[in-house]
């Protein structure tokens, strides 16, 4: 009483099995990794400010070089935040694959690309856009787990929502594992994409 059912012929377990096919597995599992490395990849940074403020000349105790490094650090959340609605919006007219294949390779072009700047201007611009391509793939993605797994998308947003919690965990550690190797700070940018 109250309560609207559709029903479309199958038994309510061919959705959960088809879900959960050895495809889908592997898909969701690439899905983590391409979130796990986002997240690394935001969190590379702040293990690498120090060399990276010495290297481009900053002073530790002038507000100058604080500033811009914070600059640096926060650069790509300001792009990932500017363009993750319109994301959604081409997603949904565009396609969910086309638009992470996008972000992946903006993500991964300039994420190289701030490994071999030349100077701070040039960082700060190619780790802005690098969240761009961030900002690209977060939507497509989520939308995509979620229209791939149906009934049980909730158990697969959540193992894929995981890949920021591990994400954020590792970037910190690669970082320093990078850095203690090869003492350069642009290191890091390579090994994270």
């Amino acid at each position: 009483k109250g309560t609207i059912r559709v029903t479309t012929g199958e038994s309510s377990e061919a959705p959960m099995e088809r879900a959960w096919s050895r495809g889908a597995v592997w898909f969701l599992a690439v899905m983590f990794l391409g979130y796990l490395a986002f997240t690394a990849d935001r969190t590379v940074l702040s293990a690498m400010l120090s060399p990276l403020s010495e290297s481009l000349g900053f002073s530790k105790t002038s507000s100058f070089g604080i500033a811009e490094t914070a600059w640096l650090a926060s650069a790509q959340f300001v792009g990932v935040l500017a363009f993750v609605l319109l994301a959604g919006y081409f997603s949904d007219k565009y396609g969910h694959r086309r638009v992470m294949l996008l972000g992946v390779g903006i993500f991964t072009a300039f994420t190289w690309l701030i490994g071999v700047a030349n100077s701070f201007q040039e960082a700060l611009v190619f780790r802005f856009v690098s969240g761009l391509g961030e900002g690209l793939f977060w939507p497509a993605a989520m939308s995509a787990v979620a229209n791939y797994f149906g009934r049980s998308k909730g158990l697969a947003l959540g193992i894929f929502y995981a890949g920021f919690d591990i994400g954020g965990a590792s970037g910190n550690t690669l970082a320093s594992v990078t850095y203690s190797l090869n003492p350069d700070w642009r290191t890091a940018f390579f090994v994270v994409p």
